[in-house]
């Protein structure tokens, strides 16, 4: 009997990840097809009771990445989960295209691009630090700009309880949040942030 108990968990946990990795391949397939259509798919505004709030006020003991965020004049915070297929799409695209513009920066002797990907950090949820490490895997998102949160605690001290969402803090406050469901809905917003595109309504 054990043995059989033994093999029905193996074959629950192999349909578990099967669905898992079938998932994320749908979303993939739906963002490439949005690339290719060029839809201009909006992130969706969330009020936030912290907007307005300092954040060395709302994280009294930030990392040294969130202590850089309080500091500084403009950055976003992505809040991403190890178990949310939509955040493994949007980590991997913005894994690749931090890696593109360190390619651009090797090639043109350490001068990077002007992105928005330089001031951008990940809080990445996970139950276990083991979760957090396979995410960041599979993602390829460069540890320099990841904070693992275990427990959730830095998200739910910025006043966020779902993934993935991403906040504006600009000199030290924050601005603006949002829900995404793409890659491509983080870049809208944070180029709407630093007012480089024009604000346009979700839906």
């Amino acid at each position: 009997m054990t043995v059989v108990w033994v093999v029905v968990v193996v074959l629950v946990g192999v349909a578990v990840a099967l669905m898992a990795a079938g998932l994320v391949e749908v979303y993939a397939q739906l963002e490439q097809v949005r690339t290719v259509l060029r839809l201009q798919d909006q992130p969706t505004p969330v009020h936030l009771a912290t907007l307005g709030e300092a954040v060395e006020e709302l994280v009294p003991e930030p990392p040294p990445l969130l202590r850089r965020v309080a500091e500084g004049p403009l950055y976003s915070v992505l809040v991403l989960s190890s178990s949310c297929a939509v955040c493994q799409v949007i980590g991997s695209g913005l894994g690749a295209a931090l890696a593109a513009d360190e390619r651009v920066g090797q090639e043109n002797a350490g001068r990077a691009p002007a992105s928005f990907h330089g001031g951008i950090v990940v809080l990445v949820s996970a139950g276990q630090e083991s979760a957090a490490r396979e995410f960041l895997a599979r993602t390829k998102l460069p540890p320099d700009v990841v904070v693992v949160d275990p427990l959730g605690q830095y998200a739910k001290q910025l006043g966020i309880d779902q993934s993935p969402t991403v906040v504006s803090v600009i000199d030290e406050r924050l601005r603006a949040a949002a829900t995404l469901s793409s890659y491509r809905q983080l870049e809208i917003f944070c180029q709407r942030e630093r007012g480089e595109i024009a604000y346009q309504p979700a839906g």
